[in-house]
């Protein structure tokens, strides 16, 4: 029995006695005492020996739950509990039992989150604060820092980071973490590793505050983000490179012709530092395509030029790469002393100049290849991403399309100066015409005069003296000099059509006919033709001319009439953006295969015995017609005789209804000796 037992015991004893004293029982009952002192020692015997075991049971159950706290199953409940009375024991027991199972769940708990963190795809960590080391780390993060797990521990964050980060030093930058952490804040937060090797991996840092007894803990993972900074950095670049296209692309479009080799240079200048290359150029080929020569280049400072030297190169030597190229295939080389022995003239002429990595983009035209875009790496190996050489490729389209603009703009420019020196030789030539013309018919109707005045002076002096057929021949020769000397005239004002031309202005159509009828009235009054006139439109043109045309075009339908009286209609319709006039008559016809014949100058289609005139008429009428950017034709009738003069001009006012019937007024004259007129509703 323990020594506090034994104290306790005295201290019962001695207050035992002490009441007993205090009652009186011992002075009333002297011979009592020996035996009361003896009952009361057992008593206080039996007290002090089941109060010593009582608590050694106890100490004995505290040792066990803490045996099963640690994770010690094998402790026996029995040998915990034996000697304890029944009654504490059994309660002892159940919740024992109990706690031991709980106790293997939650080990079993442990062990699978356990197995979890190890083999997860995450570097997990769990950091003591007051060391400031690591005090638990997986196997992954033994990867990403390339140390393995038995070093980690005990390690500070400086010793897997880079001395600085986020603009602070490492250290600093750790407690304030640390701080932040355990003030509850949930961190999400970068963090750079220093790898063994000396690579800098960014990682995405995630932490909280563990609870723990005794001592401040952080747990959290690092999250390996070095391909997420490679896809954001490769779209940076992207947007970057196709910021730069465009830009370069908006200057082309703009650039002059005479500035586009500039352009282009500088264009090779930025896009080769963007693809940190050496040099950039521009390779052409021939118009045979059996030679290529370089066009533009453009050289980082101290890279020797080459522009001179490769000119007019031949395909055939370079068979390899060229007939590649001329594919539209592109041509990425990221170590050219590693080229197949069949590209053997490629690989010395590159070595030559010193080119270790190179890339050729074709630049098509349509479906054809007119060159190609060349990179070359020189002072470094470089292996071209697919990316790059998309955009690299989209850079060829562009300098293609520029170059096509040049050669373009080139050919037309030559072709309006060729123009231009045609256009005047021609105005020169027709000058000329003209003055020819006008002299010639000038001087021609000097003799014809001659001619004509002595014909008739002949005539009228010696009529009665000449047989009958020296009479025909003087009558033919003074016709043949009236016929001649009026195809000179004509020919005069066919002439002067087009020279010194009035600027248009807008022309009733309908007045103009008018006033070309009234020109004609006698010839109407003398055959008695009729007229179907509808509304006409207003165009623009010159209405001396235009009053011409219809002079020309309702003399005609007048002059080759049938046995009926001239019956003639003139009507206007929309056609798209043109109106067509239409003069129809019901005369003797055209044969449809001459149509376009009546046309042309001096052309008639018969006799001056059946019909006098000079054939210059219509080809008057298609020349005023083509002035005014217009079109003429003939055509017979469909129904009946006659033929359909119809010409088309441009039309000016888009208000107009194109499918206006024509409108007709009551027969009569408006004045007195002019031509009659019928109208009729058309059906």
């Amino acid at each position: 029995m323990s020594l506090k037992y034994s104290f306790a015991f005295a201290v019962l004893m001695a207050t035992a006695v002490f009441g007993l004293g205090q009652l009186g029982l011992l002075t009333d009952m002297p011979g009592a005492l020996p035996y009361v002192l003896a009952a009361l020692v057992l008593v206080a015997a039996a007290g002090a020996w089941f109060v010593d075991l009582l608590d050694r049971r106890l100490d004995a159950m505290q040792q066990a739950v803490q045996k099963l706290a640690g994770g010690d199953d094998t402790i026996r409940i029995g040998a915990a509990t034996r000697g304890a009375p029944e009654g504490l024991a059994r309660p002892f027991t159940e919740m024992a039992s109990a706690v031991n199972q709980r106790l293997s769940e939650l080990q079993n708990v442990i062990a699978q989150q356990r197995a979890i963190a190890e083999h997860g795809p995450d570097a997990m960590w769990v950091f003591h604060v007051e060391a400031f080391q690591i005090i638990d780390a997986n196997e992954n993060f033994a990867k990403l820092t390339g140390n393995p797990r038995t070093k980690l521990i005990g390690m500070n964050p400086m010793q897997i980071a880079p001395p600085e980060q986020q603009g602070m030093s490492t250290e600093d930058y750790a407690r304030a973490l640390v701080q932040r952490a355990i003030a509850g804040e949930k961190l999400e937060v970068p963090w750079l590793v220093r790898h063994t090797d000396g690579r800098e991996i960014p990682c995405e840092l995630r932490a909280i505050h563990l609870p723990a007894p005794g001592r401040t803990l952080i747990c959290g993972m690092l999250l390996d983000i070095s391909e997420r900074h490679r896809t954001l950095s490769e779209l940076d670049r992207r947007m970057r490179f196709e910021s730069l296209v465009t830009r370069l692309s908006t200057g082309f479009i703009s650039v002059p012709v005479e500035e586009a080799d500039e352009s282009i240079t500088d264009a090779l200048a930025e896009v080769g530092r963007f693809a940190e290359v050496d040099r950039a150029y521009i390779f052409e080929f021939s118009g045979s395509r059996e030679k290529v020569s370089c066009t533009h280049e453009w050289c980082e400072r101290g890279i020797a030029t080459q522009r001179d030297r490769l000119q007019d190169l031949p395909v055939e030597s370079y068979a390899w790469c060229l007939s590649r190229i001329q594919r539209g295939e592109v041509v990425s080389i990221d170590r050219v002393s590693a080229l197949p022995p069949d590209a053997e003239a490629e690989r010395t002429e590159w070595e030559a100049e010193s080119i270790r990595s190179i890339l050729l983009v074709p630049m098509n035209t349509g479906s054809q290849v007119r060159g190609y875009v060349g990179f070359d790496a020189v002072e470094h190996e470089v292996q071209w991403a697919p990316q790059l050489t998309t955009l690299l490729k989209l850079f060829g389209e562009m300098v293609s399309n520029l170059l096509e603009r040049k050669r373009s703009q080139l050919a037309v420019q030559a072709n309006s100066e060729n123009l231009g020196r045609a256009n005047a030789e021609l105005a020169r030539s027709n000058q000329e015409l003209q003055q020819f013309a006008y002299i010639a018919s000038h001087d021609l109707q000097e003799p014809l005069r001659a001619i004509g005045g002595f014909s008739g002076l002949l005539a009228r002096r010696y009529r009665n003296k000449l047989d009958a057929e020296a009479q025909e021949y003087l009558d033919f020769l003074t016709a043949a000099a009236t016929r001649m000397q009026r195809m000179i005239v004509d020919l005069l004002d066919y002439s002067r059509l087009g020279h010194e031309p009035k600027p248009f202005q807008p022309v009733n159509l309908r007045d103009t006919l008018e006033a070309a009828l009234a020109l004609l009235q006698t010839a109407v009054q003398e055959l008695g033709a009729e007229f179907l006139i509808g509304d006409l439109p207003t165009v623009q043109g010159d209405n001396q001319q235009l009053m011409q045309l219809f002079q020309n075009l309702v003399g005609n339908a007048l002059k080759f009439h049938g046995e009926e009286p001239p019956s003639i209609m003139v009507s206007g319709r929309r056609s798209g953006n043109e109106w067509v006039i239409s003069v129809r008559d019901n005369g003797i016809g055209i044969d449809p295969e001459k149509a376009a014949d009546v046309f042309q100058i001096f052309r008639r289609l018969h006799s001056q015995e059946q019909y006098p005139g000079t054939g210059i008429g219509l080809a008057v009428c298609k020349r005023i017609v083509e002035r005014h950017r217009g079109r003429i034709w003939a055509q017979p009738n469909e129904q009946g005789r006659g033929t359909t003069f119809a010409f088309a001009l441009p039309a000016i006012n888009e208000n107009a209804d194109p499918a206006e019937v024509p409108r007709w007024r009551d027969q009569g004259a408006d004045k007195e000796g002019e031509p009659e007129f019928l109208f009729n509703e058309l059906k």
